[in-house]
């Protein structure tokens, strides 16, 4: 993996950063050293391990500077937290049929940007990280709170949520999920006023607002649908959430969840509906107290 690093100065102490476009970047605060996470190449073994880029002196007053942020590709993103590579409490909150988690959490500092890692249960029922934590982009104005998430409300809704569906734009993909391909024909119903609301349908929709699933860009080439407000469908409460391809790190969503082409394609690969995959969405500390409908449970 190539680093591009550009020097700069602090108290006359000349360090390196580096920058990275899509890698998970860390900052441990006991150590002082910030990391990047380095995965390899997908296989149901690997490891995240974080690799030193920096580490500071012991007499140097790091203060405030870089660790919020870091200059990304001409973008200053937040860090990710070095406990990020623990193991998160709610996973032992889940029924034991969970096999397979998305986690994704906010950055309290920034709206449209959360944190993405995947976790799945070993034979032990231990958790391991299968997807080292990295950049997500989600709605523009962040995470709606539990049960609070409203059409066009530019929220991302919170809560532990089925992935059933993938599909895309090409005749297949490397997934063990139900895959379907999209057509000229296929769209997704947003209007709340319809009876068609949050449902895919095939030919014309009977509704006065709808988004086509095969689009001119490489938003849904790959995509994953949120089961979000499915079953039952409540009119108003958001539609069309999926996970999918980002525009551009640092560029918002109207309420999906979405990341890099190269992190969608290894999350397609390693879901398996046969080990009941959920998403958790938001600051959702215990599964009891998130939205999951009963029949979903």
């Amino acid at each position: 993996m190539k680093l591009n690093t550009t020097d700069f100065r602090i108290n006359n102490t000349i360090f390196t950063e580096a920058v990275l476009p899509t890698q998970a970047i860390t900052y441990d605060y006991k150590t002082s050293t910030i990391t990047y996470a380095l995965v390899s190449n997908f296989a149901p073994e690997r490891q995240a391990r974080g690799v030193p880029l920096m580490q500071r002196p012991r007499n140097l007053n790091f203060g405030w500077i870089f660790l919020s942020c870091i200059f990304v590709s001409g973008l200053f993103v937040p860090l990710l937290p070095a406990e990020s590579f623990s193991i998160p409490p709610i996973l032992k909150t889940l029924p034991d049929s969970i096999q397979q988690v998305i986690l994704v959490k906010p950055f309290p500092s920034r709206a449209a940007y959360a944190e993405l890692s995947a976790w799945e249960k070993s034979e032990d029922d231990s958790w391991r990280q299968v997807v080292a934590p990295g950049y997500a982009m989600i709605g523009r104005r962040g995470f709606a709170p539990l049960g609070q998430k409203k059409e066009g409300d530019g929220c991302t809704p919170s809560g532990i949520f089925r992935l059933k569906l993938a599909f895309g734009d090409v005749p297949l993909v490397e997934t063990k999920l139900l895959y379907r391909q999209a057509t000229d024909e296929d769209y997704w119903v947003d209007d709340p006023a319809s009876e068609q609301y949050n449902q895919w349908i095939t030919g014309q929709p009977q509704a006065a607002s709808f988004e086509k699933l095969k689009r001119h860009d490489i938003l849904y080439r790959y995509a994953v649908v949120i089961e979000y407000n499915t079953n039952p469908v409540v009119p108003g409460r958001g539609s069309a959430i999926f996970l999918h391809v980002w525009r551009a790190l640092g560029k918002s969503t109207s309420g999906c969840v979405a990341v890099s082409e190269e992190t969608m394609i290894e999350l397609l690969r390693w879901l398996d509906r046969a080990k009941t995959p959920v998403i958790i969405l938001g600051d959702v500390k215990s599964y009891r107290d998130a939205t999951l409908p009963a029949a979903e449970r």
